[in-house]
């Protein structure tokens, strides 16, 4: 139970991070006094609701009761799964068929394109453009498309059917689990991908299986073999559908050793964590000479996102405090005359694309970035902050214009409609808003932090990692895929870390 100091530091904490993620929202006036008072309101209102409402209720005997009724059950009972995956095999069924073959999403046909005409550079997961061009090459485009959706289809069926396997051996009660599983599939976020050629799907349900994994992990006193191949199956898929994969898994990886060394967490997985490792890169490396793969000079650019919209906007706005010296060493780097006018406060792309592909202009052009931080660190604040702070304004993260390309089909602009009906209705927007998970999963973190148990965090790294990935990278808004683990993962963490707040109520020995 926190204390009452505890209490008001995370009230604080959540009240500031609400009320400065609503800070660009636009009320049609400038007024200075206006905007203070709605900031103060904001914080004050959900200050108040963590410290006398969210706080107060997780630790509450009678509403956890509510929510489990009976002791941990069997999380292996293959009955009780292939009845959840056959509910949701048959309620996804009909998106899969409106979409036939599939929806295409645009970074899928570029790696298709690469593919096709053996220009692979590297700038979509290797893995993924070989992958689907042999598909397309063994079984036209057509029956291909419609193959890989099948794929997607199957491993989402998966990993939502073990999500609710696992919350029922938590013992959470029927009514509670009904709603959840409604939810699952009716999400937008779930529901609006069934059907999509999209690397981020597989990869995303990859590392919510891998979250899976560290929990039952850390719960259990044995490691079993089936553990073993798990994470080695998915530490290795999360590696080859998406470039960034290899970093979150050596992440991962390291930290995972950290807890060995601190009698944390049992050493036997991490020789599936090291062998993911390696078997991700030595397949990526294969694909790599075999299709002579050469990532262009500008790749660079994709982890230069945070700075270089950093530069634009101190154009845009300080243009007159630029030097020629200045004006010059930015030139090399970015087409410095184009900055202030593609300069776009929710997304980096624009600005990205200028970049010259020149890395030996990048040591003097980060002096000059340093320079020019330390004369207006605030533009710097507000250039990443207008771009990023999507991930916490839960107004705002209720639009989304990704679900699946434009169709004149009757049938897919009644199914679109459905997606974007149910990203507004009070109950299915629960698991379609991409801040408020966010929410969950940091709030989650809380709880776990202060019940006093001896037990590792680790399970949280995937979503913390994906987190600081999303934010350093191009864009947030209207693209909800970059943060599909942590919204998938959200309902899962939650109710577990409820379910130690009771077990250590029913048994204060354990604690």
């Amino acid at each position: 139970m926190m204390n009452r100091r505890s209490k008001t530091v995370v009230s604080i904490f959540f009240g500031l991070l609400y009320s400065f993620a609503m800070i660009y929202s636009n009320y049609g006036t400038q007024l200075f006094v206006f905007h203070v008072f709605l900031y103060v309101l904001r914080f004050a209102a959900v200050f108040s609701l963590f410290y006398f409402f969210l706080i107060p209720a997780v630790y509450n005997h009678s509403y956890l009761s509510r929510i489990f009724t009976q002791e941990s059950g069997d999380y292996y009972k293959l009955s009780d799964k292939v009845k959840i995956y056959l509910l949701f095999a048959v309620c996804w069924l009909p998106a899969l068929i409106i979409k036939y073959p599939s929806s295409v999403d645009y970074d899928s046909w570029v790696a298709i394109i690469q593919y096709q005409n053996k220009l692979i550079n590297g700038m979509q997961p290797v893995f993924f453009a070989v992958m689907l061009g042999k598909i397309l090459d063994w079984f036209g485009q057509e029956i291909g498309f419609f193959l890989f959706s099948v794929l997607q289809y199957l491993i989402m069926i998966f990993t939502f059917g073990r999500i609710i396997s696992y919350i029922k051996s938590l013992g959470v009660t029927r009514k509670v689990r009904g709603f959840l599983l409604f939810i699952f599939i009716i999400s937008p976020f779930t529901l609006g991908y069934i059907g999509v050629t999209l690397k981020d799907i597989i990869y995303s349900l990859a590392l919510v299986n891998m979250v899976v994994c560290l929990l039952r992990i850390i719960e259990s006193k044995t490691v079993l073999i089936r553990d073993i191949v798990e994470i080695l199956i998915w530490g290795t898929v999360t590696i080859l559908f998406r470039n960034n994969g290899i970093h979150l898994m050596i992440l991962l990886t390291v930290f995972y050793m950290v807890e060995v060394i601190r009698k944390k967490v049992q050493v036997k997985p991490l020789l599936a964590f090291v062998s993911a490792i390696v078997l991700g890169i030595s397949i990526v490396q294969a694909i790599t000479v075999a299709y002579e793969v050469k990532k262009p000079d500008y790749a660079a650019r994709e982890m230069l996102s945070i700075p270089f919209q950093q530069t634009a906007r101190y154009v845009r706005d300080y243009g007159y405090d630029v030097t020629d010296g200045e004006k010059e060493i930015i030139g090399k780097v970015l087409a410095y005359d184009e900055l202030a006018e593609k300069y776009d406060p929710k997304r980096s792309d624009d600005v990205k694309e200028g970049y010259s592909g020149d890395s030996e202009s990048l040591k003097p052009y980060f002096k000059v970035w340093f320079s020019q931080f330390l004369r207006h660190p605030a533009c710097y604040i507000h250039a990443f902050w207008e771009q990023n702070h999507y991930m916490f304004d839960i107004v705002s993260s209720t639009e989304n214009y990704r679900f699946f390309d434009d169709s004149l089909r009757l049938a897919d602009i009644v199914f679109s409609s459905i997606c974007f009906t149910n990203m507004k209705l009070p109950i299915t927007w629960i698991n379609s808003n991409l801040a408020l998970s966010c929410y969950i999963v940091l709030f989650s973190w809380v709880i776990a932090h202060y019940v006093k148990r001896k037990r590792s965090l680790i399970y949280y790294l995937p979503l913390f990692i994906t987190m600081i990935i999303a934010l350093a990278g191009p864009v947030i808004q209207g693209h909800p895929r970059y943060l599909f683990p942590v919204i998938y993962s959200a309902p899962l963490i939650l109710i577990r870390e409820l379910r130690n707040i009771k077990d250590d109520a029913d048994h204060p020995c354990k604690a």
